[in-house]
C-alpha cells in the first residue's frame, strides 16, 4: 500500500541518484527483491554521517517507524545550520 511514508522511503534515493538509475545493473524485479530483504545502498563517501542517519530512518522497513516529511524538514534545517 502506497502512502506518504512510501514517498519518505524514496526521497533519499532521489537525492542520491540525482536522476540516474539508483540501482545500476539491476532490473526492477531484482531491485525490489533486494529492497524487500535487507539490502540498502551504502553511505556515499561525500555524505555526512548526520545526513546518513536520517536516510537510514527513512529506509526503515515498517512505514510507521519512518519519519514523516515534517520531521525530515526539521532535521534538515538543523543539519543545514551545522554545515552552513
Amino acid at each position: 500500500r502506497y502512502t506518504s511514508l512510501s514517498d519518505v522511503w524514496s526521497t533519499p534515493l532521489e537525492i542520491f541518484s540525482r536522476g540516474s538509475t539508483p540501482y545500476p545493473g539491476m532490473n526492477n524485479n531484482e531491485a525490489r527483491e533486494k529492497i524487500e530483504g535487507v539490502y540498502r545502498m551504502n553511505q556515499p563517501p561525500e555524505c555526512p554521517d548526520a545526513v546518513w542517519e536520517w536516510i537510514q530512518a527513512c529506509w526503515r522497513k515498517e512505514p510507521e517507524d519512518r519519519p514523516n516529511f515534517s520531521e525530515i524538514k526539521t532535521a534538515m534545517k538543523k543539519i543545514h545550520k551545522i554545515f552552513k
